[in-house]
């Protein structure tokens, strides 16, 4: 399922709004660091997500919060 979703840098309390289809390995790759915003960063830490039918729905949720 797609999901909308915020994580927040450990060290600097920064937060990355995102979407994705498969949130668990989208987690993993923030954590490898392997994302031009992400990267060279410390540990990212799951703060809120929501789970939408479609990943439409969820990009329209991601710029939402973002605006």
């Amino acid at each position: 399922m797609p999901f909308a979703y915020i994580i927040q840098d450990e060290i600097s309390g920064k937060n990355y709004i995102g979407s994705c289809l498969d949130l668990s390995k989208r987690i993993k790759r923030h954590q490898q660091n392997t994302g031009s915003v992400t990267t060279r960063k410390g540990m990212w830490n799951l703060v809120c997500c929501l789970e939408t039918a479609t990943l439409a729905e969820a990009r329209q949720a991601e710029k939402k919060v973002k605006s």
